[in-house]
């Protein structure tokens, strides 16, 4: 039977694939009761007595037991992972376990890539400078140099190289402010 469409005031059309319309599906109305117009199915009664039907199972199991052979020979030769069929993919089809396994292969696939890429990460030189433009560093170390201030002697004095670096360039930087206060005072 032809059930109404979303808004709820029309009947489905028969949307039986067709090879020659542009879309691919029948927009003919269906026959009152059925799903398909008259072209496609829609006057057809099937099978209307028990032998008639029991031939239509037979073939119905004969084509699936085809079908299944096919599948299982795909399998075998490795074209496909798995037989198609049973309950579709997605979320609303997974359970709880379902979802706790694949949140399990996802954190450990994360966990593995971040250990391949973990020696290139250190391997990666930083990207030269372009020429003619210097950093920030590198033009505070220029005004603390016109002014006779060693950057290289203060991050000498420290024990671990990054902490010293960055107390020299923070006491480097405060003596460069009050130079810049001074110049600007007077």
């Amino acid at each position: 039977m032809a059930f109404p469409g979303w808004h709820g005031k029309d009947r489905q059309r028969c949307n039986a694939r067709t090879k020659s319309r542009v879309g691919g599906l029948c927009r003919n109305w269906p026959v009152d009761g059925k799903c398909r117009c008259y072209l496609h199915g829609g006057l057809s009664t099937g099978a209307r007595t028990e032998e008639g039907r029991a031939r239509q199972r037979e073939a119905m199991a004969e084509g699936r037991a085809i079908w299944l052979e096919r599948m299982r020979q795909l399998k075998a030769a490795g074209v496909i992972d798995k037989i198609p069929g049973g309950r579709r993919p997605g979320k609303d089809w997974t359970t709880p376990a379902m979802k706790a396994r694949q949140a399990a292969e996802k954190a450990e696939a994360l966990r593995a890539a971040l250990a391949a890429a973990a020696p290139r990460v250190q391997a990666v030189a930083p990207k030269p400078r372009r020429l003619g433009r210097p950093t920030n560093r590198e033009r505070l170390e220029r005004v603390l140099a016109s002014h006779g201030v060693d950057v290289a002697q203060e991050s000498a004095a420290g024990v671990d190289p990054k902490l010293a670096e960055h107390r020299a360039l923070v006491s480097a930087t405060k003596q460069a402010l009050a130079i810049l206060r001074g110049a600007f005072a007077g």
